[in-house]
């Protein structure tokens, strides 16, 4: 399956939406939530620049 860049910032924002946020803040899910904040990031920059 191939995904463009706005149906992939989509699904890595659903991802990031379904974390546990107690687990987020608390828990060992805060590297995910980062790494999922900092891909979604990275996709939006390379969209902008094209």
């Amino acid at each position: 399956m191939i995904l463009t860049t706005d149906e992939a910032i989509q699904v890595l924002e659903a991802i990031r939406n379904c974390l546990d946020p107690r687990r987020v803040r608390y828990g060992a899910d805060w590297r995910k939530d980062k790494a999922l904040c900092m891909a979604i990031e990275k996709l939006k920059e390379d969209d902008q620049n094209g």
